[in-house]
């Protein structure tokens, strides 16, 4: 819905964006607890180290940069615990509104309210089971596999669930973020025509990406991370999601 500025007005965009990295993240206390508790082991056999404080906090998880044995550098999404429960309760609040509209109020009937409340439940237990934003993941890398521009992370599904999520970390500032108006203007052209390319030419992309792409700029290229779901991989500042990196030159 942060997305949606055609239907919704400023004020609540900023509220909506508020749920995809500034929501009260789960205690760094328990942390550890709750990843040994997904993975079924202890955390000192999978990572040398997760920063108990999260880059980024949503609505349905948060996300954590970590260490694996080797040093590779990732970043770990973890589902907040009681989030199911409370997702099921607002859902069965929809759908008895649905019903009571589609019951009383006959003009809303031609919208079929409660086909609309099955189809978000739907939506929502996708977006909740981590292990289908996997599968997306790595459907983006064989997607992207032969771009030279496009830098997709890599998804370690061994130690991976529907509750938790390890993929490569990569770094980045989000454009919204970025300072546009001082950016050169052919690096300006370059980077709107790379992610317009990137999302019109590739039809799993067009599907997936959200308007929230984090980039890196330097002054002769730029490199844009976009993203196949709302909390897939993150950026240091703003823990915004990143699920491919794309280097564009300075040239459009």
């Amino acid at each position: 819905m942060s997305t949606r500025v055609d239907i919704f007005g400023a004020e609540w965009i900023e509220e909506f964006e508020q749920l995809q990295s500034n929501v009260a993240p789960i205690p760094s206390s328990e942390i550890y607890t709750l990843v040994e508790a997904y993975l079924g082991k202890p955390v000192s056999e999978v990572f040398r180290s997760i920063d108990p404080k999260p880059a980024g906090s949503a609505s349905v998880a948060q996300v954590h940069r970590a260490e694996l044995l080797d040093g590779t550098a990732v970043a770990v999404k973890v589902k907040r615990p009681d989030i199911e429960p409370v997702i099921q309760a607002d859902l069965r609040i929809l759908n008895h509104l649905a019903r009571l509209m589609e019951s009383e109020i006959p003009e809303v009937r031609r919208y079929q309210p409660v086909l609309m409340v099955a189809y978000f439940a739907k939506s929502l237990a996708k977006e909740t089971d981590l292990s289908v934003e996997l599968r997306y993941m790595q459907r983006f890398g064989q997607t992207f596999s032969d771009d030279p521009l496009v830098r997709i992370p890599a998804v370690y599904p061994d130690i991976s669930n529907r509750h938790i999520l390890v993929q490569d970390y990569i770094g980045g500032t989000l454009l919204k973020d970025a300072d546009l108006d001082t950016m050169p203007h052919t690096l300006r052209n370059g980077l709107a025509g790379r992610i317009t390319d990137t999302l019109f030419h590739h039809d799993a992309a067009a599907r997936l990406f959200p308007c929230r792409s984090p980039i890196r700029a330097t002054s002769s290229s730029t490199t844009t991370a976009v993203s196949p779901s709302s909390t897939s991989g993150w950026s240091d500042t703003s823990a915004t999601p990143a699920a491919a990196k794309s280097s564009t030159s300075s040239t459009p």
